[in-house]
């Protein structure tokens, strides 16, 4: 390994110290997502506006007393949904390891070091655009008819997107249902905020694609 690195020339080992750690992340959110512990932990870039009126209140349901509303006619919370989430920390992480190593590739081929670049920066969008296409794939199952969002009702969950108190947004969590692991938009009636990694129960549905969460209640 050491005669390798050292066989490498400046901008080699620049492109190499992108790729090797960002491939490092890449295998263990891999690792993660098989095991049911994935997500990106609040990190995503992406944040939900388009349902939400003036006053950061969501408007999928009554907001005088709260009560959870299984209006289907909202169609700006299917289209969010369904949206192409490009600027994800998964999408960064396949970023910079498809640079990295097809920027190492190029230079080791005797390509200059400007179209190296070109051709790496490109290569790396590309990978962006198709984890989004994935992770958008994955989402639409939830209103496909393939997965019933109801049948989350009474489970655990993760979450990983911070929820924030008083429905005033939506956050992620992420949870096992009908056998396939999937993250889901959540919104809370708590009165504080609920965290990356907290434990938490699905008691009800917000909107047809949005759960309803609350604190997990652990037995003593």
């Amino acid at each position: 390994m050491t005669a390798w690195w050292n066989s490498l020339t400046g901008i080699e080992q620049v492109f190499a110290l992108m790729a090797i750690p960002a491939t490092l992340l890449l295998l263990i959110q891999t690792v993660l997502l098989i095991f049911g512990l994935g997500g990106d932990h609040g990190a995503d870039l992406e944040a939900d506006h388009s349902a939400l009126d003036p006053a950061g209140h969501d408007i999928s349901f009554d907001q005088a007393d709260h009560d959870v509303s299984t209006d289907h006619d909202h169609d700006n919370t299917n289209s969010y949904d369904h949206g192409l989430r490009i600027f994800t920390v998964r999408g960064f992480v396949a970023f910079f390891s498809v640079f990295g190593w097809c920027g190492l590739a190029c230079l080791q081929g005797d390509i200059n070091i400007s179209l190296s670049v070109l051709i790496s920066f490109i290569a790396g969008l590309a990978s962006m655009v198709i984890i989004a296409l994935l992770l958008r794939a994955a989402l639409g199952l939830q209103s496909s008819g393939t997965l019933s969002m109801a049948n989350a009702v009474g489970k655990s969950a993760s979450v990983y997107m911070r929820v924030p108190a008083d429905r005033a947004g939506r956050g992620k969590v992420n949870l096992i249902v009908q056998g396939s692991y999937i993250e889901a938009d959540a919104l809370t009636d708590e009165k504080t905020d609920l965290l990356p990694n907290h434990q938490v129960t699905v008691i009800g549905l917000a909107s047809p694609n949005t759960l309803l969460v609350a604190k997990k209640i652990h037995n003593s």
